[in-house]
């Protein structure tokens, strides 16, 4: 007897629902494009236990017949094509009809349907594949499917799903890429009963990118102009966030291709050269990116979930985005070029004008517990870096006020480890080292014996702050403490977009472990409390943000000595952290803050890279100038 045998159509229908229900996103992704196929402009999701237990879809699209219900649940039945030329001009969202017999084959489903002309409505129901009920019904216009105990019955799946909110976090990311792509339908999603997205349905892209990302990000955002996207037969429109509202992963690029989210290298590939010199290495561009072409020059039929594309010519589509980025970014540079033309760019030394010096009330050994005031290292004054959250609260429980902008260098200098003969080339450099000055506001030159040294000052700060916050870290670990957080005299309300409302439920005890102290307030408010503890007076709003984003980036690279994925985690945030508190380019230093700065590098363990890898001090000698002049072979 022969060893190949044909499977049973339980076992093939679960392999085949393999390739299409990956987990409860993927359900609500396929049902949602259903709703959309049937005209539907409401569309309310419910889930439950992040979609494991339940998922509810409604919709009130155009419905189906009683024959039409019961037919929907067959393999490779759809109303969408009939042809194989028709594969060719596919322009609705299914095609495949494979979602809902694979979403039935590994789940308990009803549906509920009625057309408009109908005077009832049908309902039926499956459980793994095996019809149960087909019956008439009351029930409104439109489509209503519930899946209930997904993977029910397919052990190997069900034990690789994520915790609940895991899985909820996935469904909110689908369901928002929908609602962005679909301004015209309303979308509504409610996670255990409690709204997490309800989109207006207005057909205003603006309010939807605003219900979504939130209302500071969506103003951060541009338009992509008419006139810069029109590169035949490809049209690509938009909204491009600033690049000083940069995120540290690429969760905020959402790709689309005929209204159809999707992946595309290609696309992230001419989204990244194009952004080069503007944003930095590891930061990214927050945009919805729109490509529009012909369905004939297009094959959608390449993954099972749809979420892969083949163009008829990559090179083009690779030109059209990366002009059309690149044209974007040199506009809105021209444009702040000229609002500031004539406005010269102050040096930072010390406070705004008319400002006092920092008063820190800090015991001092010789003075027992005297004032000092201190000059801190600050950007150019600007009225929206100000705020109350600038009052923060000493260990010793004394008021400690600083008014200080959200980035900035501390004078305060930490206990100096054991450093290597390398190292203490920062102490030559700051004793006997000769300040040159400012290299486009960006790099500190300084000249020593017979070289010179260019010094980035945002690395160097960055790697500063990162090395204070991991020790700060360690040493609660050290004691089984959680990490020392410094309380904020008045807690600081901030608004959330879903997408980082959900990022900060699924990784509260995590962020907690960094040092946040915070509480829910309200759907999508966060009542911040308290920061990491460090010397460096960081920004809580910049912190907190950073943080939310590195919870969504799971894509860290293990590095050296990195032995658990948690403590890999911990480390990529607290280094976000301190590259969004670091000084920034383009920013002028006075004598002493270079100074500080130096002191400062040279009690670190590693000075000579920043948290991301990048040095932070580049040194030329005499003798390369001088061959470089001719002055000697």
């Amino acid at each position: 007897m022969g060893k190949i045998k044909i499977l049973s159509p339980e076992v093939a229908g679960a392999i085949a629902a393999g390739e299409i229900v990956e987990r409860p996103a993927s359900v609500v992704r396929e049902l949602c494009d259903n709703a959309l196929d049937a005209g539907a402009d409401i569309i309310t999701i419910e889930i439950e236990q992040g979609g494991i237990r339940c998922i509810k879809v409604t919709d009130n699209g155009s419905g189906m017949s009683a024959d039409d219900a019961l037919l929907a649940f067959q393999e490779h039945a759809t109303s969408k094509i009939s042809t194989l030329n028709d594969l060719e001009m596919i322009e609705s969202r299914g095609f495949r009809g494979e979602a809902l017999p694979s979403i039935a084959a590994v789940a308990k489903v009803t549906l509920e349907t009625r057309r408009n002309d109908d005077d009832r409505g049908t309902r039926v129901r499956i459980e793994g594949g095996t019809l149960q009920e087909h019956l008439p019904v009351g029930t409104s216009v439109g489509t209503t499917v519930t899946v209930e105990n997904l993977f029910y019955n397919v052990p190997a799946r069900y034990k690789y799903l994520r915790k609940d909110t895991t899985e909820a976090a996935r469904i909110l990311d689908a369901v928002q890429k929908l609602a962005c792509a679909r301004p015209d339908v309303s979308f509504r999603l409610l996670n255990n009963g409690r709204e997490s997205l309800h989109t207006p349905g207005n057909n205003d892209p603006a309010s939807v990118v605003r219900v979504v990302w939130g209302k500071e990000l969506a103003d951060s955002c541009r338009i992509i102009p008419d006139n810069e996207a029109i590169h035949s037969p490809v049209w690509i429109s938009g909204v491009i966030g600033s690049p000083d509202k940069t995120r540290a992963g690429r969760n905020w690029q959402w790709v689309y291709v005929n209204e159809r989210p999707i992946k595309a290298p290609i696309v992230n590939a001419a989204i990244d050269r194009a952004s080069q010199g503007w944003v930095m290495k590891g930061q990214y561009l927050p945009m919805m990116l729109f490509i529009s072409l012909p369905p004939n020059l297009l094959d959608v039929n390449v993954h099972p979930q749809k979420l892969e594309v083949r163009f008829w010519d990559e090179q083009k589509i690779f030109s059209a985005v990366y002009h059309t980025i690149e044209a974007h970014l040199q506009r809105l540079s021209a444009e702040r070029k000229l609002a500031s033309e004539g406005t010269a760019q102050p040096v930072v030394s010390v406070l705004p004008p008319e400002q006092p010096d920092v008063v820190i009330h800090q015991p001092d050994g010789d003075s027992g517990g005297s004032e000092r005031s201190i000059s801190i290292l600050a950007p150019p004054y600007s009225a929206d870096i100000y705020d109350p959250a600038s009052l923060y609260i000493s260990h010793e429980g004394t008021p400690v006020r600083h008014g200080v902008p959200k980035t900035q260098i501390s004078d305060q200098v930490e206990p100096k480890p054991e450093t290597t003969g390398k190292a203490n080339i920062f102490t030559e450099i700051g004793r006997r080292g000769r300040y040159v000055g400012q290299l486009f506001d960006t790099y500190i030159l300084m000249e020593l014996d017979t070289n010179i040294y260019l010094i980035d000052q945002h690395a160097a700060h960055e790697k500063i702050i990162f090395e204070r916050l991991l020790t700060r870290q360690s040493e609660a670990g050290e004691v089984e403490e959680a990490a020392s957080v410094q309380p904020l005299l008045i807690p600081l309300r901030l608004d959330l977009a879903p997408m980082e409302l959900s990022a900060v439920r699924e990784n509260g005890e995590f962020l907690a472990e960094l040092g946040f102290d915070f509480d829910f307030f309200g759907e999508r408010t966060v009542v911040l409390r308290g920061i990491p503890d460090s010397p460096d007076m960081i920004s809580p709003e910049i912190a907190f943000r950073a943080a939310i984003a590195a919870c969504s980036d799971t894509n860290y690279p293990l590095g050296e000595g990195i032995q658990t994925w948690l403590e890999q985690r911990k480390i990529q945030a607290t280094a976000d952290i301190a590259c969004k508190a670091a000084i920034k380019a383009n920013y002028g230093l006075d004598h002493r803050s270079v100074l500080s700065l130096l002191e400062q590098l040279e009690n670190l363990n590693d000075p000579f890279h920043c948290p991301h890898g990048r040095p932070t001090i580049v040194e030329i000698s005499k003798a390369e100038l001088e061959k470089r002049f001719g002055r000697i072979v």
